[in-house]
């Protein structure tokens, strides 16, 4: 169970990543976490609770990925992004 637990905050930690990340990038962890979100729950929470949490996952991702995208940050981001091949997300960078 806290092989679980830990799984799920790194999950967790990359949807936060996912959504402050702009372009392809960020969207591209969209699909690519559903399914580790719909199964290391199941160990936690059971069947009903982990559909809820997929369920809000998929409703609130692309959501929660449009608010960030009209701030001066994501932009700059964005820029940085094309032209260094990297963003800077607080203390640390993403290659």
């Amino acid at each position: 169970m806290l092989l679980s637990v830990f799984v799920f905050a790194m999950l967790a930690r990359f949807t936060g990543i996912g959504i402050v990340t702009p372009g392809f990038a960020g969207w591209f962890l969209y699909p690519l976490l559903v399914p580790f979100l719909a199964m290391f729950p199941l160990m936690i929470l059971g069947g009903q609770l982990t559909l809820a949490v997929s369920v809000i996952y998929l409703l609130s991702f692309p959501i929660a990925k449009r608010v960030p995208s009209h701030s001066a940050w994501n932009a700059k981001a964005a820029q940085d992004l094309k032209t260094k091949g990297r963003v800077s997300i607080g203390a640390s960078g993403s290659r």
